[in-house]
């Protein structure tokens, strides 16, 4: 997540009611380390705030670690299970990185209660960064809205800051964080993106009464 895409993501959380945001599910959320060191302006922007209000927060993530909640894959009817009650849904930056991403939206809607809010990001200009896929998914505001017909757009903008300003940003945490997997090829395209633009879609989604859970 960029850190413009994190401050967006905040200031649209912070005008939510407490009733219809609370609980919160963060799919795909890394762990600890990964919000709150690598990546530090995701809590500052993002979580802090949630917080400092009361709000309970429940991470989930494919892999296990430390500030993982539910470890498990959402497509799994099993995990599913485990996942209701739920009011709201944040899904950051991962449906570039899943192989049926129709499927895996229905399923974050799924989750989602009825009245709560889905909010979505998704690089609109990024370079490739397999996790442990890319498919290289880039979408503008209206193809990612595409993918959840059946919910109402609340907020949507296209975040923009520049590859520098991130490599500048993380390199400012490398002291504090743990040692970065970031594969040399991975580096290279990074830094063959150094001079350009990068971009971020985000949309905030409520669900209408109307639209069941299974």
């Amino acid at each position: 997540m960029i850190a413009a895409e994190a401050r967006w993501v905040g200031a649209a959380l912070a005008k939510l009611p407490d009733d219809q945001l609370f609980p919160l599910l963060n799919v795909g959320s890394q762990d600890e380390a990964f919000r709150a060191k690598r990546q530090p302006w995701i809590d500052t922007r993002v979580f802090a705030p949630l917080r400092r209000r009361g709000g309970k927060i429940v991470h989930l993530d494919l892999a296990p670690g430390a500030g993982v909640d539910i470890t498990g894959d959402l497509l799994d009817p099993n995990v599913r299970a485990q996942l209701r009650g739920f009011r709201s849904v944040l899904c950051a930056n991962v449906l570039e990185h899943v192989p049926d991403r129709e499927r895996f939206a229905a399923a974050l809607v799924d989750v989602t209660a009825p009245g709560g809010y889905l909010i979505v990001t998704v690089p609109k200009r990024f370079p490739y960064h397999p996790d442990p896929i890319d498919t290289m998914f880039r979408p503008d505001i209206a193809e990612l809205a595409a993918l959840f017909p059946s919910m109402e757009v609340v907020d949507a903008k296209v975040v923009r800051s520049t590859m520098l300003m991130f490599f500048v940003q993380r390199l400012l945490t490398i002291r504090s964080a743990p040692a970065s997997t970031t594969s040399p090829s991975m580096r290279n395209e990074f830094l063959r993106w150094l001079l350009r633009r990068i971009e971020a879609t985000a949309i905030v989604f409520r669900k209408p009464y109307g639209v069941r859970q299974r």
